[in-house]
């Protein structure tokens, strides 16, 4: 069962990917395809504004799993979240459960 608080950090993970999302689909409309841009954290934080530089294959690679979110190091929640790759400058995130 999903508590008030899982709830809200999951919402803030949904409002950060929608505007990766668009970040994407603005750059490859532009064609800036080989170029690192600046996406946003998409860990479970409601207080977390960081940025990660990635080329829009890296953000591609995330969005191949319905569940997985791009995050910063040391961003992954202990609960709920398994750690599927690590680069160094990335994790991408297994939001595991509900």
């Amino acid at each position: 069962m999903m508590t008030g608080r899982d709830r809200r950090m999951r919402e803030n993970q949904e409002l950060f990917r929608t505007g990766n999302e668009r970040i994407g689909e603005v750059a490859r409309s532009s064609g800036a395809q080989g170029e690192v841009l600046p996406f946003l954290c998409e860990c479970a934080s409601d207080s977390c504004l960081d940025r990660i530089e990635l080329t829009i294959s890296e953000y591609q690679d995330v969005r191949s799993g319905e569940r997985q979110f791009v995050i910063l190091p040391g961003h992954a929640r202990a609960e709920g979240e398994r750690v599927l790759s690590d680069n160094g400058r990335f994790q991408i995130v297994r939001k595991e459960g509900s």
